[in-house]
């Protein structure tokens, strides 16, 4: 983990470790991989939709399995490395009632980190490019958001991530 309080992307991927098949299916479809901005979290992800989807419960040894017999394992490095992180994962202390909380706060960090993604491709090409082409790719990018950002509404119903107000 990336230090003593999970990440709402390493405390959704906790809780999906501990839930039964069928629950684990309804919350792993709520993110896709791309949500994720740690590769390790999303590969993870991937697993455990891939096992909640054959109906097994998506507990750690379940996904080092299933990644062991997958190939993504090749060294005994890496299976010691993936095993770290779901022991890491599996025993963080999120709440299992909270998983469409986590859910929510992973996918306003990727609208955040997506859209200053996307700031920075506009930048990169608006000193160069035609202006069908920057408005081709501008277009396409803000398409990609906007998709984004409805799942996220959608996610996150009426319990909307709020700042809290200073004392």
């Amino acid at each position: 983990m990336t230090g003593p309080v999970p990440t709402p992307e390493e405390a959704y991927d906790g809780i999906l470790l501990g839930l039964d098949a069928a629950a684990a299916a309804t919350a792993h479809s709520w993110l896709v991989p791309d949500d994720f901005a740690d590769p390790s979290l999303a590969a993870i992800h991937t697993l455990v939709g891939a096992l909640a989807g054959q109906g097994i419960a998506p507990d750690p040894t379940s996904v080092l399995a299933l990644a062991r017999s997958s190939g993504m394992l090749t060294t005994a490095d890496s299976i010691a490395a993936l095993a770290m992180q779901l022991a890491d994962l599996y025993g963080c202390t999120a709440v299992a009632a909270n998983v469409r909380y986590y859910a929510v706060g992973a996918l306003a960090d990727a609208y955040r980190r997506r859209t200053a993604e996307m700031a920075a491709r506009l930048e990169q090409i608006a000193d160069h490019a035609e202006l069908d082409e920057l408005t081709r790719v501008r277009l396409h990018e803000s398409a990609e958001l906007d998709t984004l950002h409805a799942r996220l509404v959608a996610l996150q119903g009426d319990r909307q991530l709020r700042a809290v107000p200073a004392a």
